[in-house]
């Protein structure tokens, strides 16, 4: 591609993906990269860092010729600093058909690259529920009106159960022998992890099991446990979390996966609109795609209500859900 022909490129099919532009080794190629990367504005758009010594033209193959890490090679790529917000005219939204990317679980529940908040009372069972809901998106098998695309490659990063308990709970589960071996592939836990979410040693991790770049979920459990900011009520800090940890770590694996974050919220939830009652809620919500709540509207029962909100589509109606022997099973109530 010549320098005067980035204009007359259809870079079209680019939409929606992850962009990292590996520059030729040289001033102009460095030069061409800018050019090309603004033309990208509106884009998620990257310039690889060339490690220094490298000879004039070093290129992808130079690279594998030299076995280096590839992977690592790209998570180095410097994010490019937008000059401009992302805006398209109406002619372009009217007159664009492409398919809409499919959601991960649907209806709208984790979109691609979407955060989803899962909420709840403590002790309400959100571990117990998180784990039986994985398993079956693992396996591609709906579960309460919960639709996976596939079945899905899930790293759970979870910081409270330790190996032994995580083991007992897994081996309670009532999975379809049929369907054991894909649970068995797809899923990875991670075994009562003491880290602040570096992405590197996560990344690492991953790699035990999966293609990261094949990654469609990453959960962490919970953000409490991984949150080494000063006060997550602050929004700014909140702000600073997502972006620093959260959604580097998602960028370091795979950028287009999912990412599950639970928390906790408050007992006393404000009538009006109980997803206010997550601590960090304004900069939570400003931010995530979807949410979902588990509740427990009566404490001397065994009955836990889930709502859901969503912010691209219609949200699932609010269910009721029980645990009996194991399974979790709808129940029909007048709450």
């Amino acid at each position: 591609m010549m320098f005067d022909s980035i204009d007359q490129t259809d870079f079209s099919p680019l939409n929606g993906k992850q962009i990292i532009i590996w520059p030729d080794n040289n001033e102009a190629g460095k030069q061409y990269a800018e050019k090309i990367a603004n033309k990208l504005s509106n884009l998620k758009c990257s310039i690889l860092n060339i490690p220094e010594g490298k000879k004039s033209g070093w290129s992808a193959l130079d690279a594998i010729a030299e076995e280096i890490d590839i992977n690592r090679l790209l998570i180095s790529a410097n994010p490019v600093v937008k000059e401009n917000i992302s805006a398209f005219s109406v002619k372009q939204y009217l007159n664009d058909k492409s398919p809409i990317p499919k959601d991960i679980i649907s209806p709208r529940i984790l979109i691609p690259g979407g955060l989803l908040v899962f909420g709840g009372t403590p002790k309400v069972g959100k571990t117990d529920f998180l784990i039986s809901w994985l398993a079956n998106m693992s396996a591609g098998v709906p579960f309460f009106d919960m639709v996976p695309v596939k079945p899905l490659k899930i790293f759970y990063l979870q910081t409270d159960v330790g190996y032994h308990y995580m083991r007992e709970r897994l081996q309670q589960l009532k999975i379809d022998s049929k369907l054991l071996d894909l649970v068995a592939n797809n899923f990875a836990i991670t075994s009562d992890t003491n880290l602040l979410l570096d992405e590197s040693k996560v990344y690492n991790t991953v790699k035990q099991f999966f293609n990261p770049a094949e990654v469609d979920v990453i959960v962490i459990d919970s953000l409490r446990n991984v949150f080494n900011y000063r006060n997550e009520n602050d929004n700014n800090v909140m702000y600073s979390f997502l972006q620093e940890k959260v959604e580097k770590l998602r960028s370091t694996i795979n950028p287009s996966a999912g990412v599950i974050l639970t928390h906790n919220v408050n007992k006393k939830l404000p009538k009006e609109n109980p997803f206010q009652s997550l601590s960090g809620a304004s900069s939570l919500r400003n931010v995530y795609t979807s949410g979902m709540l588990m509740l427990k509207p009566i404490e001397e029962e065994n009955i836990r209500q889930l709502m859901f909100e969503s912010k691209n589509g219609q949200s699932l109606p609010t269910k009721f859900i029980s645990k009996v022997n194991g399974s979790w099973y709808s129940q029909v109530c007048g709450i």
